[in-house]
């Protein structure tokens, strides 16, 4: 998969934008002349104050303190997601350098219970023919199946004759290697928006980058409609005082402090904006995003010998989540190796905590070593068929 393509213009927040409108027009003695003409001045002043957002910066430690108090809720926020299930379509574009355009499409089922994940992730993939190397190869949708439980990662694609499980002694301590796998067979995790930046949540980029004395102010938004919003930025140290921020997220606490709006401005002059919608769901009426826009506007060159003008999108991407179920009970065996439907045939290639590779088969929803397996299904083929009661 194009991993450009993949994870996510701007929707400004409620009532900040307004539109004059016009008077309208209507006959008037010349007697009334000069309260009308008084009238009519005050009009543009009036909307003007109507139309203007009235922003609030405290200072000093006020400053710091409600920044920590506004990071703090949305990390709350997130807590309160504790089991969901889910399915997303997702669809991206990419403008390409010639001017054409490359559109993906994708979907995902979830399960996720505090930790533990398991998805399936249908995508296109390309199948080479290894018999003839200049075969460009075919297209085939295939299905991307990942589970994470306390004692392993696993993952399996649909039509491959290999599997990967990986032990590990929780899933704070997976490797590396298990990391790699996850990317390569999941999605972003939807949950990064709205609690983060698509990548990583809020508090852990405030938390990851505070050492590196990155400035962080918010400031509170109150439009002309009474809708409040906290808006949060944070600046490189390297920055010019005048310069916009590199990161700008925009919370609203109507909405338990998850994110609507967040924008990334890279050092190549290249712009990601992502605009999350939320609705509240569940037993717990929790607030959970339910559809994601991101769009990326090009910047001053990319090296790519592409002369558009700066500023021009070059990606657009979209998540839609429907199907949702939130903090409802989720069975263990959603969780097993079981619940992968790895084809009998398939080996699993297992590696230990001390790094041993083994082959593995998957029986009645078990791992079972592969020798094992082959010796069960050999008796099993070798035993008389029983027949059924009431026949010969």
């Amino acid at each position: 998969m194009d991993r450009s393509l993949a994870p996510l213009v701007s929707r400004r927040s409620g009532g900040i934008q307004c539109r004059r409108v016009a008077p309208q027009a209507r006959s008037f003695s010349l007697r009334g002349l000069p309260l009308v003409c008084c009238a009519l001045a005050a009009i543009p002043l009036w909307l003007g104050s109507r139309c203007a957002a009235q922003t609030t910066k405290p200072a000093g430690p006020e400053q710091e303190k409600l920044l920590q108090f506004v990071i703090r809720q949305n990390a709350l926020a997130r807590e309160k997601i504790v089991r969901a299930t889910y399915e997303f379509q997702w669809e991206g574009e990419k403008v390409l350098p010639d001017g054409g355009t490359n559109k993906k499409s994708a979907k995902m089922r979830v399960w996720r219970d505090g930790k533990r994940w398991r998805s399936e992730y249908e995508d296109d993939v390309v199948v080479l023919n290894r018999d003839n190397p200049k075969d460009p190869g075919r297209k085939e949708r295939q299905t991307f199946r990942l589970l994470i439980n306390d004692q392993l990662t696993a993952e399996w694609t649909t039509a491959y004759p290999l599997a990967y499980a990986f032990d590990h002694t929780s899933i704070d301590q997976i490797t590396d290697k298990e990391k790699d796998i996850i990317s390569m067979a999941s999605m972003p995790d939807v949950l990064q928006y709205g609690f983060g930046d698509g990548d990583s949540s809020l508090a852990d980029t405030y938390a990851r980058v505070k050492a590196w004395q990155w400035k962080w102010e918010v400031e509170e938004v109150r439009a002309a409609d009474g809708a409040v919003r906290f808006v949060v930025r944070a600046r490189r140290p390297d920055m010019a005082a005048g310069e916009l921020p590199e990161r700008e997220y925009t919370l609203a606490p109507d909405q338990d402090f998850l994110i609507t709006d967040f924008i990334l401005r890279r050092s190549s002059g290249e712009v990601t904006v992502d605009s999350i919608h939320a609705e509240r769901l569940g037993p717990d009426a929790v607030w959970f995003p339910t559809k994601i826009e991101r769009v990326v506007r090009r910047a001053a060159d990319h090296g790519d010998g592409n002369s558009r003008a700066l500023g021009e999108t070059i990606l657009k991407q979209r998540i839609q989540l429907s199907d949702i179920a939130l903090n409802e009970p989720i069975p263990d065996k959603a969780f097993s190796v079981g619940a992968l439907n790895v084809s009998p045939s398939v080996i699993v290639l297992r590696t230990s905590l001390a790094g041993n590779v083994t082959q593995w088969r998957v029986r009645e929803g078990k791992l079972i070593p592969q020798d094992v397996a082959d010796s069960f299904d050999k008796q099993a083929s070798t035993q008389p068929e029983s027949h059924s009661p009431g026949k010969d």
